[in-house]
């Protein structure tokens, strides 16, 4: 998944962010400009940078024991080695931020976890543990009746038969996926 933000201005934001925090002594608000520095510099392909100020905002979370941002964060780490193409590292990560959002009983985290751990596993071609995550996020969203989401998921099933080359099955998940689109 692509992002759609300038890094140049998620910068800005996360240093201002910090800026603020620090002339407050607001510690919560310094895990979010950490992170939200972390995502300006993944998308800016600096990912060593972006892991540092991920790492730095994991450990205010959890010293601050913000269980929903260090679950987000975990899950911002899982992308950051998805797009490096070190799966292993990102299907930790992936399984950190699954765990605590279950504690959480956070449906739509759980789902995009769901859906973030199908896309890893399809990589590393475990097309049968991906496409059981792929379904454990499709039951998660249609419960909520989260069309966008729902569409997103068939999208990435229907990547994933075109990547293991079974076009016949792509197609279809991306056809069920356009339909939902064309429906909201």
């Amino acid at each position: 998944t692509a992002y759609s933000i300038d890094p140049e201005i998620t910068e800005a934001c996360g240093q201002e962010i910090l800026n603020i925090a620090e002339s407050l002594d607001y510690t919560a608000a310094l895990a979010t400009g950490h992170q939200i520095l972390g995502i300006a510099f993944s998308v800016k392909g600096e990912y060593a940078e972006a892991l540092e100020q991920y790492l730095i905002a994991l450990s205010i979370q959890r010293r601050l024991k913000d269980q929903r941002g260090e679950a987000q964060n975990l899950n911002n780490i899982a992308g950051l080695f998805f797009f490096q193409k070190n799966f292993e590292k990102a299907l930790h990560y992936n399984q950190r931020s699954l765990e605590i959002n279950r504690e959480l009983k956070d449906s739509l985290a759980i789902a995009h976890a769901y859906l973030s751990r199908g896309m890893m596993q399809s990589e590393v071609g475990q097309e049968a543990a991906a496409l059981a995550s792929f379904k454990d996020a499709i039951t998660l969203y249609r419960a909520q009746n989260d069309k966008r989401q729902l569409a997103n998921a068939y999208t990435e099933i229907g990547a994933s038969y075109d990547h293991h080359n079974r076009p016949l099955l792509a197609l279809q998940y991306y056809r069920l996926s356009l339909a939902l689109k064309k429906s909201m």
